[in-house]
């Protein structure tokens, strides 16, 4: 584990130093040296599933700063064996898993976010950090029932998290305005239509009889 160790000490550096894709790739490196190790019981089984968690939610944080700050491309990440679809995961292919999908760069890098956040929650159902760092990178992703699954079981871990509640009301207020239009547009698609006044037609009958002269 001296690797992986290593590796989140350099990331912490390069992200305090404002190097968002260099913590990303050293967090990366780290979390590669020791992602099919088994967790098991005592000190050192508690220290690796520590490290995951540190170097996939700390990854998933380094990558929507990334983003956010219009920083170009994405590196790759090797994914983990999969894991079992949680109540706010969608299964392929719905939503991004690596930087290698044919999709936008700012799918890419928000899906290397959320895909970091469920590897580190996947380890630690606990760590309210990776729950709303998936829900954060899912929005931004358009999968709005997945972040708002995912910012409640971060609020249900910790009912005070404010940028969860926050996150959710934002959530609720693109709802509301987004019914809000399709109501709107369904309205208009059946409004009654005004009836087109018909021209007068000229009478129907015999022809009249020519005058006498």
């Amino acid at each position: 584990m001296a690797a992986a160790r290593a590796a989140r000490e350099s990331g912490k550096a390069a992200f305090a130093g404002g190097d968002a894709r260099g913590a990303a790739e050293a967090w990366d490196e780290g979390w590669r040296a020791i992602e099919y190790n088994v967790v098991e019981d005592g000190p050192l089984g508690d220290e690796l599933r520590q490290l995951k968690v540190a170097l996939r939610s700390n990854s998933a944080l380094a990558y929507f700063k990334l983003k956010v700050r219009g920083a170009r491309g994405a590196p790759g990440v090797r994914r983990a064996t999969p894991r079992a679809a949680t109540a706010h995961t969608l299964p392929p292919p719905h939503r991004p898993r690596t930087a290698l999908a044919p999709v936008s760069l700012r799918a890419q890098e928000f899906g290397l976010s959320r895909t970091a956040a469920e590897d580190a929650y996947g380890v630690d159902p606990t760590c309210v950090k990776a729950h709303f760092r998936a829900a954060a990178a899912a929005l931004e992703l358009g999968d709005v029932d997945a972040s708002k699954a995912a910012a409640l079981a971060a609020l249900k871990l910790d009912p005070g998290l404010a940028d969860a509640k926050k996150l959710l009301a934002d959530i609720k207020a693109k709802e509301a305005a987004s019914n809000e239009k399709e109501a709107k547009l369904f309205k208009g698609m059946f409004a009654s239509k005004p009836k087109a006044v018909a021209a007068a037609a000229p009478p129907v009958g015999p022809p009249a009889a020519p005058a006498q002269e």
